[in-house]
């Protein structure tokens, strides 16, 4: 089970950006982490999956700016490597980023993983359980960074936490989480918890954010809004292999592939 619950760990990356902060009148670029997502591997080729809110703006659907991949390094010196995805997304030559319109899931093939990677790859046709295999009261964790990160700094270590959760309701292909998250979890893999008579952690896929509730103050003379206050409920949604699963099998993404193994095989 230790086993299990290391690889687990190695396979979460996080997603930093740097954002624009104004100090003493001064603009001033501060990365944080802002998502987190894990490797994967699609008929061989390395790809990582994320909620989709995490890479693009969520009014405008237009892409986020000076985002980075960060991920473990297999190198005693160096606490953690990373990757461009601006400069990845501009020099691949297919079109890099996949996702479902109506579901907020993007899977993005990935070049630049380094040699020192010391991140696990997680197989998707052989790692994970169905809704059939899912129940709910059944339990589930998750990988991702701790509430307490905020920039990312030199010493910076991808060293994700893990929690516990319930699932509360299986819809068709969602499944609500009885369990706290927060923003940065976004993209964060979801796991069927390990035990003893069933020590692998299946992958069940990705958290998509937690369901807020909102307490609208209305003014007794207008009748408009006056303020909003807006609390987590503890419930999350995670999408499960069938929204993947019809991603995989979409014309988009057999395009892509053809076009990213006809590369690999003019380069050679």
């Amino acid at each position: 089970m230790k086993q299990t619950i290391q690889f687990i760990k190695n396979a979460t990356i996080f997603i930093a950006q740097k954002q624009v902060h104004m100090i003493e009148g001064k603009p001033v670029k501060k990365e944080k982490a802002i998502g987190t997502g894990c490797l994967i591997s699609i008929e061989g080729i390395l790809h990582f999956i994320t909620a989709r809110h995490v890479l693009m703006d969520k009014k405008t659907w237009t892409w986020k700016q000076w985002l980075r991949l960060l991920y473990n390094t297999s190198k005693s010196w160096k606490k953690y490597s990373s990757v461009n995805l601006e400069k990845q997304f501009a020099e691949w030559v297919f079109t890099p980023l996949i996702w479902n319109k109506q579901k907020d899931i993007i899977i993005c093939p990935i070049q630049n993983i380094s040699h020192d990677s010391d991140t696990n790859i997680i197989n998707i046709s052989e790692h994970h359980v169905t809704e059939s295999e899912i129940y709910e009261t059944n339990d589930l964790i998750y990988c991702s960074y701790h509430p307490g990160i905020t920039e990312i700094e030199k010493d910076f270590k991808i060293d994700p936490v893990i929690r516990k959760w319930m699932i509360s309701r299986i819809n068709d292909g969602t499944i609500y989480m009885d369990g706290f998250t927060f923003p940065g979890n976004s993209g964060s893999g979801v796991y069927m918890k390990p035990e003893a008579n069933n020590p692998r952690g299946e992958f069940v896929w990705i958290i998509s954010g937690y369901i807020p509730y909102r307490d609208i103050a209305t003014s007794n003379q207008t009748g408009k809004t006056r303020i909003i206050f807006e609390e987590n409920t503890w419930l999350s949604v995670v999408y499960t292999m069938k929204y993947i699963n019809a991603m995989l099998v979409s014309k988009t993404m057999k395009r892509s592939l053809a076009k990213i193994k006809k590369f690999f095989r003019e380069k050679k």
